[in-house]
């Protein structure tokens, strides 16, 4: 059943499909497979739930990101891991055991690389926990700082996390990655509250020309997730986290006389320390559009494929299917169902974000020999249950042309049913979505 929704989505400008439910044999969050869970792998796991790398289901790497084993790889996935890496929880199989530190090879004075200062510091004074040295500090504003250095892993071995919690009760939790000759920094942010993630966002950082009076000017998406009208705010605030955590780390070098130059070893050649950053604020605008509480619904509860998030339900025998497409902005409503005579019918309502525009498509096959494809513009602003037939222009239409009016008549009873179902799914779940908001000014829910 599941391969008509995604040919019917192609039909309509959208792809989808479902993946299949898989359970994970890898130690949970070790999607690198170095044998621990860090931040690095997080941020691997964001880019699978954003398609930025392509694990097949099943694959050793997607089981490693499912870790909360719904047979999906979402941002909460990325966002359970990267909160391991920061020892904020565990994952299913975490026992961390210290073992005993090897002996660092000792350096002749004068000759220690900032890298080696910062990897001694952390051996002496950091905590060892699961594959990483870390060392940890909660300031009088409620900051909590962490710097780490995972001596297994080649590329990022520095990571520099932050988190705290706003006054509207969002948490911020930032890891900025290092490696080891500091040419090279990315940062991670991921926004949530009352454990429901708002934003997740990948940036690379212009490190070399940062400043902390500008710091948004040097940050470069790679990936965003969440609310189109908190994506501005997203990277402002991950700059500040940016400007706050470098603030954070110098200080530290200074304090336990490290004697580690921002701009000699850190490359950071125009970063101000003795520059107080702004306070990173709450990632929410004053009002977000009916479109964009959706949109967010979808993509935190759903699962991505294809470039689209879906969220499924079944009901009384009929499966529910609210589609979010990002790349062309589209929110959809599918409807599958089947009657005693083996007649498969797959609906579809397509919405622009602006519900200016409205179209639907009907589907009807029998044991996968598909025998009727309409497609039909919906007058939504004049739709209702009692004319909801003639709010329908037929736009196309193939098959059997002796059963076109009753194809017609299930595609308007579908339509009436496609909204009801989302208009109680919107307030069932608190997203704030009227009648009004949809442009629905003649239907009665």
């Amino acid at each position: 059943m599941k391969k008509w929704i995604s040919a019917l989505l192609c039909f309509t400008l959208l792809l989808g499909c479902f993946a299949p439910t898989v359970f994970a044999a890898r130690m949970p969050g070790d999607v690198d497979a170095d044998g621990k869970v860090t931040a690095a792998d997080a941020r691997l796991a964001l880019r699978r739930a954003v398609g930025l790398e392509d694990y097949a289901s099943g694959s050793d790497e997607f089981l490693a990101c499912d870790v909360d084993s719904d047979g999906k790889v979402t941002a909460g996935d990325a966002r359970m891991i990267l909160r391991a890496a920061v020892a904020l929880e565990a994952l299913p199989g975490q026992e961390p055991v210290k073992p005993e530190p090897e002996p660092e090879p000792g350096p002749q004075p004068g000759l220690e690389t900032a890298a080696q200062k910062l990897i001694r510091f952390l051996t002496e004074k950091g905590e060892y926990d699961n594959g990483s040295y870390r060392y940890y500090l909660r300031d009088s504003d409620g900051y909590f700082f962490m710097l780490s250095y995972n001596p297994d892993r080649d590329g990022y071995v520095f990571s520099l996390g932050g988190m705290n919690t706003s006054s509207q009760g969002y948490d911020f939790i930032v890891s900025i990655l290092i490696d080891y000759d500091f040419s090279s920094y990315s940062c991670m942010l991921n926004v949530e509250r009352n454990d429901v993630v708002s934003a997740v966002a990948v940036y690379n950082i212009d490190h070399e020309r940062f400043e902390g009076a500008t710091p948004e000017a040097y940050l470069t998406e790679v990936s965003y997730e969440g609310a189109q009208s908190n994506r501005a705010s997203a990277k402002s605030i991950a700059a500040n986290y940016v400007a706050l955590l470098f603030t954070w780390l110098m200080r530290q070098i200074k304090a336990n006389g490290l004697d580690i130059d921002a701009a000699r070893d850190l490359h950071l050649y125009r970063f101000d320390p003795s520059v107080s950053p702004v306070s990173p604020s709450d990632p929410t605008p004053t009002q977000t559009t009916a479109a964009e509480r959706i949109a967010s619904f979808v993509m935190n509860r759903g699962q991505y494929y294809q470039g689209a998030y879906y969220y499924t339900v079944t009901e009384k025998g009929y499966e529910y299917d609210l589609i979010y497409d990002p790349a062309n902005a589209y929110i959809s409503v599918g409807v599958i169902n089947s009657d005693s005579n083996a007649n498969e019918y797959i609906y579809l309502l397509t919405m622009t974000s602006d519900f200016n525009n409205y179209l639907c498509s009907l589907s009807i096959s029998k044991y996968n020999v598909q025998s009727v494809k309409a497609l039909y513009g919906v007058a939504h602003t004049s739709f209702s249950t009692a004319n909801s037939e003639y709010c329908l222009t037929e736009r196309s239409y193939t098959g059997n042309t002796g059963v076109r009016t009753t194809v017609k008549q299930l595609a308007a009873a579908y339509t009436g049913l496609a909204l009801s179902w989302l208009l109680k799914t919107c307030k069932a779940n608190n997203l704030g979505v009227t009648v009004s908001d949809l442009h629905l000014y003649s239907f009665m829910n």
